[in-house]
């Protein structure tokens, strides 16, 4: 991940032909160090990983257009990974004390998507080229979402034995196939994009679960078989059972 800056939830997106913001480099540099973590120097790189992230919370605190909050919060999702899971009692503290900076960021961004949705402002033309940004830039953003919130029922959920997130889990938005995330090339993109409406493919988590079962877990990219096998665990959640008869 270090290497390539691509993630389930993340693809590198250029906004006027230059990097859109800092903090993505930085984290990446900062996993590469995370995962060569020795005894000797595992108490600096703690100290390096809070620093850095509270740096990037407080960033998130101010306004930020579409092309630096949306690099940010790949960032903090990043740094999330790293803090909500660690055996250090300290950096796990931060991340859950952080919770609210990122959220509050995150309904900004989904805002910004919102309008974004309704007037184009990056790449608003019909070429492909400018298509194509536009869908990786609102799918990103879809992804990053909810990549924050499982992060957190996830996290919640090791700690408390129960997740009170579920019904936020699945309401939020998803792509069922994951044909045009892996899509290799605009052209190709282009290709599958025809085959089935792009917005139709759009539905809440709940919807996509059932959809990826009915058709057998085709099509699917690295990204929603995480979220398909996290859904394995949450019937055991009563909240979870519940909406599913509903």
């Amino acid at each position: 991940m270090a290497e390539s800056a691509q993630t389930p939830f993340l693809k590198p997106l250029e906004f006027d032909g230059q990097a859109a913001d800092s903090f993505l480099d930085e984290v990446l540099l900062v996993c590469s160090g995370y995962l060569h973590r020795t005894k000797s120097n595992r108490a600096s790189l703690n100290r390096t990983i809070a620093r850095k992230y509270i740096r990037l919370t407080q960033a998130l605190r101010g306004y930020m257009k579409l092309d630096s909050l949306l690099p940010a919060l790949q960032a903090a999702i990043l740094f999330e990974i790293m803090l909500l899971f660690d055996e250090d009692k300290g950096l796990r503290g931060l991340g859950e004390r952080l919770f609210p900076t990122v959220e509050a960021a995150m309904n900004d961004l989904q805002q910004q998507l919102i309008e974004e949705l309704a007037y184009p402002t990056f790449c608003p033309g019909n070429d492909l080229t400018s298509q194509y940004f536009r869908w990786i830039l609102h799918e990103s953003i879809r992804r990053v979402v909810f990549a924050h919130w499982i992060l957190k029922a996830a996290y919640t959920h090791s700690r408390d034995s129960y997740c009170e997130l579920v019904p936020v889990l699945v309401t939020l938005p998803l792509t069922r196939s994951g044909d045009l995330w892996t899509a290799s090339s605009e052209h190709e993109w282009l290709l599958k994009a025809q085959q089935e409406p792009m917005q139709a493919d759009v539905v809440p988590y709940l919807e996509a679960v059932d959809f990826w079962i009915e058709n057998n877990c085709i099509n699917m990219d690295d990204f929603q078989v995480m979220l398909f096998e996290t859904c394995k665990v949450m019937p055991a959640n009563a909240k979870w059972s519940t909406l599913k008869r509903r």
